[in-house]
């Protein structure tokens, strides 16, 4: 698993590709990004994940670095849905899931 926390131009064009490739059912780069608040207008973080084969696309954006996070690592589930989890100080109430 690949993840990369957005932190400069390039790798916030990066993830700007894969999520246009997946708009365009083209076969996007395989990776992770979690974009900070600070690189956009609304206040969320933006995971970007793209899955192993790179055909599908899934943006989804969260309150706190916990949503995000756990999103990002794959921890998600029908009984468990990450959105309860997006809030501050949900990894240290939830466990420790690294």
């Amino acid at each position: 698993m690949n993840i990369t926390f957005v932190q400069n131009d390039k790798e916030k064009a990066e993830s700007d590709r894969v999520i246009r490739a997946g708009l365009s059912l083209r076969k996007a780069k395989v990776g992770t990004w979690i974009r900070p608040p600070s690189l956009l207008t609304k206040n969320k973080f933006v995971v970007v994940d793209s899955q192993t084969d790179g055909k599908n696309v899934f943006v989804e954006s969260f309150d706190t670095i916990d949503g995000a996070l756990l999103y990002a690592l794959g921890i998600r589930s029908d009984d468990n849905p990450v959105r309860d989890w997006d809030r501050d100080g949900a990894l240290k109430d939830w466990g420790n899931f690294v």
